[in-house]
C-alpha cells in the first residue's frame, strides 16, 4: 500500500497573530497551547488544573502512546493559564472556564474549528491551517532553530522518531528514521 504524503501546512505568524487577537479567551488559550506547546487540539481543549504544575509552569500529560510528557510554558501561555486557573472550578476543562462550550472533547474540537474558520473568513485570511497545523508549526520552528530531531520528538511526545519526521517531511527531505538510528547511534541532520 502506498504511503500518503504528509500535510505540510504551517501557520504564518501574521495570520496566527491576527486570529489570536480576535479570538475569545477560550479559543485564545487553545491556539496558544497548540502553537507554542505543540499540544494536540483535544489535549489543549481538555486540560484541567491538575495538568498544570504552577511552580515550574509545565504541562504534564500522557501521550497517545502513554508516554509521560512535561512541556514548558512560555510567558504568553503562562499568562492565559494563570487566568484560566483562576476562573476554573476543580476538574473543569480550562477552556470551558474561559467561556468554551462543550461537554465532550469532540464538541469542543468542533466548536473550536468552527470559531477559527469564522475568524479567518472575517479577517479574510486565506491560509488553510488548522489547530493541528499549529502543532506542526511548533515542531517545524523547533527543528529549524535547533536541527535536533530528538528534541522535536520529545516535544511531540512520539514514541517513534518516524512519527516526528512525518511532521517535518519537507524540512528533512529524504531523511528517514532508519538513517538516524543506524547502529544505535543518534545522528542529527
Amino acid at each position: 500500500m502506498a504511503q500518503s504524503k504528509p500535510r505540510n501546512v504551517t501557520a504564518a505568524d501574521a495570520e496566527f497573530e491576527a486570529v489570536l487577537r480576535k479570538a475569545p479567551g477560550w479559543l485564545k488559550l487553545t491556539l496558544l497551547l497548540t502553537r507554542y506547546c505543540a499540544l494536540r487540539a483535544t489535549t489543549a481543549l481538555t486540560l484541567t488544573a491538575a495538568d498544570i504544575n504552577t511552580e515550574t509552569w509545565h504541562i504534564r500529560r500522557r501521550t497517545k502512546a502513554q508516554m509521560s510528557i512535561s512541556i514548558p510554558c512560555g510567558p504568553r501561555v503562562r499568562e492565559m493559564l494563570r487566568f484560566a486557573l483562576h476562573m476554573a472550578e476543580p476538574g473543569q476543562y480550562l477552556v470551558n472556564a474561559l467561556g468554551g462550550k462543550g461537554d465532550t472533547p469532540g464538541k469542543l474540537y468542533e466548536n473550536s474549528n468552527h470559531a477559527i474558520n469564522k475568524l479567518k473568513r472575517d479577517l479574510k485570511i486565506s491560509g488553510k491551517w488548522t489547530l493541528h497545523d499549529l502543532r506542526r508549526t511548533a515542531a517545524r520552528e523547533l527543528y529549524d532553530n535547533t536541527r535536533d530531531l530528538r528534541l522535536v520528538q520529545a516535544l511531540l511526545g512520539h514514541a517513534n522518531l518516524a512519527q516526528s519526521l512525518w511532521y517535518l517531511s519537507d524540512a528533512t527531505h529524504t531523511l528517514t528514521a532508519d538513517h538516524l538510528e543506524q547502529g544505535g547511534r543518534k545522528v542529527y541532520a
